[in-house]
């Protein structure tokens, strides 16, 4: 959809967060018109994000919370992976390391049933990074050396893996 690109496009960086989140609720009011339920539980998670950017917290949370229900309500499994994952990044943000963990190990468990391998690294990636806050060295560098395994299996050679490689370096010290 047309409004979608320019919500997505205002949140790359071609125009500003406010011009992205007037975009994603024009397309919100339409896909709610149109009963279009995946759509409306993704602009949501789009409008979580550019609250993330903008750690506005509060917001993130209730479009995400909102994404989720909706992704509950259609058993789409992996969008509830990935909206726990993502509320579980907002709770780790506002230093909140027990409830993220609970989340990403929520979001683990799905991925697991599943079998995306990728979203079972981030999972357990970003358990890790719980861990590490928690100051909890062992735990969080099994966790990281199960995320880089599955990091290397899937053929994922960005960001993630390098972050996760550089904490396990750094927990070897």
């Amino acid at each position: 959809m047309f409004l979608q690109d320019l919500g997505l496009f205002s949140q790359a960086g071609g125009g500003t967060m406010e011009e992205a989140l007037k975009s994603f609720a024009a397309v919100l009011d339409i896909q709610r018109e149109l009963d279009d339920f995946p759509g409306q539980a993704n602009t949501l998670g789009n409008i979580g994000d550019v609250y993330f950017k903008k750690e506005d917290w509060g917001k993130a949370l209730a479009a995400y919370r909102e994404a989720f229900k909706i992704q509950r309500e259609l058993n789409d499994l992996s969008g509830q992976a990935f909206t726990l994952s993502v509320i579980g990044n907002v709770y780790f943000r506002q230093r909140e390391p027990d409830e993220a963990l609970r989340l990403h190990t929520q979001a683990l468990e799905i991925y697991q049933r599943i079998g995306n391998a990728l979203g079972q690294a981030n999972a357990l990636a970003n358990m890790g990074f719980c861990y590490v806050s928690r100051r909890r060295v062992r735990e969080a560098k099994d966790l990281l050396i199960q995320a880089r395994s599955l990091y290397l299996r899937t053929g994922a050679r960005g960001p993630d893996l390098q972050a996760v490689e550089e904490m396990i370096l750094r927990l070897q010290r």
